[in-house]
Parts: structure tokens; C-alpha cells; sequence
């Protein structure tokens, strides 16, 4: 049985628009599918899902197809650590490839991963660790990362914090407050402070006074 341009669903990577056609025999996807519409951003690695609404049976779980190719073109680039920076556009971008020639791209698609509550790696709420001899290979593994420090310079505190304040922090130094992973702090951008052992969301900064924000206090 073949079924005809079936859509798919990302379960790694980033692309989108990839449609397939899928046969199938006693329930098993058989051969290679034929690619439909190749969409953009996918790159080899990635796998995807099959839409089980998109075939005649209507049925099925846990098919995983893979991206082995990609004809040797680049549609897409995936740009990390760039939030809150701006990009002038019209200008053609190029890279080198493996034999060292410097390749320009005609048509380039520029994708931002890194919006505030994304659960993208890229998104800010991620950290990458090299530390190679960790051992901690298995998927119920747990690891804490403990004694660390961020490399913004601290501050202190201008008054009490009570336990019941739900309002206002009042601190030393605001500048280097006022935006957080690259984008200025406000209520869908809640900067985070580390208070002793409290971790603290605000939503504002004022004139020596930092604004927590709803349900700020004790975060995490």
C-alpha cells in the first residue's frame, strides 16, 4: 500500500515542509520514501515523523525516518547566541566549504532560536558542559552542577529583603540589569537574580530598585 504526500513532523532538527510518499506492507514502512516536497532547514541527522492522519489506515505509532542527504545544498542557517542583535539585510552571505572555497548563497533563510520560554537549546535556559570523563551516559542519569558562579559583576543589596516582599528588590547598581540574554527585561522577558540561595524573577528595573515579577520569588 502507498499512501501519497504525507506530511511529517520533526523529532530532531529544525526543518519543515518535508511530504513524503510512504508504502507500506502489513502495517511496516518498506523501501525509501519518495520525497514529495523536500521543505527547508533540514539537515542530515535529522529525523521526522509521519502525520498518521495524513495515510489511509489512520493508524500506526513510532515510525522514524531519517535525513540522509540533502543534494549538497544549504537553504537554511541556524544561527545560535545572536538574541537581542540585529541583522542587515540585502547582503549575501557565504561560507567555505571543505575544500576551502569560499561558496555564496543566493537565497538564505535566517532562523532565530533564541526567544524568551522557547524550549530550544538555543533559547538561553540550556548550558553546555565539556567535561568529558563525567560518565553520566544513561538517559536516568542526574547530575548537579553545584558552586557555580555567573561572570556578571555582583551588587548588593540597598535594603532588607524580607521573606514576605513581593514588590521591589532594592540594589546598588541597575546597569547591568536591564536586559536579559539580549533582550530587554520586561514582563514577557523576566530577568533573573540569585539572592544568597534565591533565585528571583523581575520584571522591571527602576532607579535602584529591581521589580519581581508575579510569582517571582523563590523560582526553582
Amino acid at each position: 500500500m502507498t499512501d501519497s504526500s504525507v506530511s511529517t513532523y520533526n523529532i530532531v532538527g529544525n526543518g519543515s515542509g518535508l511530504v513524503l510518499n510512504i508504502s507500506a506492507t502489513s502495517g511496516v514502512i518498506t523501501g525509501t520514501p519518495i520525497i514529495v516536497s523536500p521543505g527547508n532547514g533540514y539537515a542530515i541527522g535529522d529525523v521526522v515523523g509521519i502525520v498518521t492522519s495524513d495515510v489511509s489506515s489512520q493508524t500506526g505509532s513510532n515510525a522514524r525516518i531519517t535525513i540522509t542527504g540533502n543534494n549538497n545544498s544549504v537553504d537554511t542557517l541556524y544561527l545560535s547566541g545572536v538574541q537581542g542583535r540585529t541583522f542587515t539585510t540585502g547582503i549575501g552571505v557565504s561560507y567555505y566549504n571543505d575544500a576551502g572555497t569560499l561558496v555564496s548563497l543566493a537565497s538564505t533563510t535566517i532562523r532565530s532560536f533564541s526567544e524568551p520560554n522557547s524550549d530550544n537549546q538555543n533559547s538561553g535556559n540550556y548550558i553546555r558542559v565539556s567535561h568529558f570523563d563525567h560518565g553520566m551516559y544513561g538517559n536516568t542519569n542526574q547530575i548537579i552542577i553545584s558552586d557555580t558562579e555567573s561572570d556578571i559583576a555582583p551588587t548588593t543589596l540597598s535594603a532588607t529583603l524580607t521573606a514576605e516582599e513581593v514588590s521591589v528588590i532594592s540594589i546598588g547598581d541597575t546597569s547591568n540589569f536591564g536586559t536579559f540574554e539580549g533582550v530587554s527585561v520586561n514582563v514577557n522577558n523576566p530577568g533573573y537574580i540569585k539572592i544568597e540561595n534565591e533565585i528571583i524573577a523581575y520584571s522591571s528595573v527602576g532607579n535602584g530598585t529591581l521589580t519581581i515579577a508575579t510569582s517571582g520569588r523563590g523560582i526553582d
